[in-house]
């Protein structure tokens, strides 16, 4: 008859009780880079990408959501300012 035994839970890299009340300085790798995000949603808003001009049922869905993280980003004024002009 064999026997097996659980393995022991891994150990987290990350210990919470020996986290101090310091915040240590960004990394390069996680810092918010506003501008290309905005460059981003503005291209998506001017031209849709190659593989989605063929699938109409998502262009409503597409457009929702490039309009709603310029305006979360507070820069919605770019884009429609375009159109108001």
């Amino acid at each position: 008859m064999t026997t097996y035994t659980a393995a022991p839970p891994p150990t987290p890299d990350w210990d919470p009780s020996s986290s101090s009340d310091e915040e240590s300085p960004p990394s390069s790798s996680l810092t918010f880079d506003k501008e290309r995000h905005v460059a981003f949603l503005e291209m998506m808003y001017h031209m849709l990408p190659y593989h989605y001009q063929s699938q109409e049922i998502n262009h409503l869905t597409l457009a929702y959501f490039v309009i709603s993280g310029l305006d979360i980003l507070g820069s919605l004024d770019r884009v429609i300012s375009y159109y108001l002009a």
